[in-house]
């Protein structure tokens, strides 16, 4: 006979003994006999997806979804780190099923905006940085007993908490450096890089699609037949579908290919010096429009003090082909 025990609190509500396959709540987290580990873990994981894809649902740009993901989604898992026992495999695995609903290769998914990456916080991450900092409040905690139960977090760290997050960003980065084709578009231009070179992406002002084409574009992520033939073997042709010369890289057909040298290349080329011929109309009050993106250079204008020429072919005493400066500004 299953004998039910309750008790009767003076409101006359009643709290009844629970059943075998039933649980309470104690701060968030379901318990019985212990914790219920895996309900718990179903539970977060079922929220954060959730969470995940309503905010990839949203129109947000770039920088505040990286921002909303993780203060909203990511921080779920921040209050149950050391309650909950996660393996780290399973928090891999989430990190890998958001980088999947993101369309993100690994690369720069982790480093700080402000270094010209992503800013996304790492599940693993998250819960490492929170058990570390758990670790670190019991064992200044003046109550003994608060002491003595922080000893059953393993950190594998001496390191204080901002020095053990900067230890974190620079294994990230160095992880990232490691990566010989990723890593390629900042060594090629390390010595030219300055603090101005990333404010772009600090400021997350682009479509979340846009930032993600050219920093791929940048790690050289896109699915070039290159990268189909040395990286994924899924081909076995490198060179490009165009020119059918060199090897398709992003460098080849961003500003190497001859097949669209004088249509794609120069398009682009005249869209940035027109940019400039405005900036200069602007500054010498000739005739220009009010946004730079809705001008079209002319060939000729011309004010009292002051000549502008664009794309215009110079007689020269010697034979020279480079004779079309894009812009020639002459001061009377």
């Amino acid at each position: 006979m299953n004998l039910l025990i309750f008790f009767e609190i003076s409101d006359e509500t009643e709290i009844h003994e629970l059943e075998d396959n039933e649980s309470y709540r104690y701060l968030g987290v379901m318990e019985a006999d212990d914790r219920k580990q895996s309900e718990m873990k179903a539970r977060i994981k079922k929220k954060y997806i959730h969470r995940l894809i309503k905010v990839l649902k949203s129109k947000l740009t770039a920088g505040n979804l990286i921002t909303t993901i993780n203060t909203w989604a990511v921080s779920l898992y921040r209050y149950g780190a050391e309650i909950i026992q996660w393996v780290r495999a399973e928090l891999q695995q989430l990190d890998k099923r958001m980088r999947k609903l993101m369309t993100m290769h690994k690369g720069r998914v982790y480093v700080e905006r402000d270094q010209g990456e992503r800013g996304l916080m790492s599940v693993v991450e998250t819960v490492k940085y929170e058990s570390h900092s758990l670790k670190k409040y019991t064992e200044h905690n003046s109550v003994e007993f608060i002491r003595t139960a922080g000893k059953i977090i393993n950190t594998n760290s001496e390191d204080g908490k901002q020095d053990y997050r900067n230890h974190g960003k620079t294994e990230r980065k160095q992880n990232w450096n490691d990566k010989p084709m990723n890593r390629q578009h900042l060594r090629q231009t390390e010595d030219q890089a300055a603090k101005e070179t990333w404010p772009w992406v600090k400021r997350g002002c682009l479509k979340r699609e846009t930032e993600s084409l050219i920093i791929a574009a940048q790690d050289q992520a896109l699915r070039t037949n290159y990268r189909k033939a040395k990286i994924e073997k899924s081909t076995t042709d490198p060179k490009c579908r165009l020119c059918k010369q060199n090897d398709e890289t992003v460098s080849h057909t961003v500003s190497e290919c001859s097949k669209i040298a004088y249509t794609e290349y120069k398009g682009r080329h005249d869209k940035v010096a027109s940019a400039v011929h405005w900036s200069i109309c602007k500054k010498d009050e000739l005739p220009h429009t009010e946004q730079w993106y809705d001008y079209r250079a002319e060939a000729v204008l011309e004010k009292e003090k002051v000549k502008l020429l664009w794309d215009f072919n110079v007689q020269t005493d010697k034979a020279n082909e480079a004779r079309s400066p894009d812009l020639i500004l002459i001061n009377k």
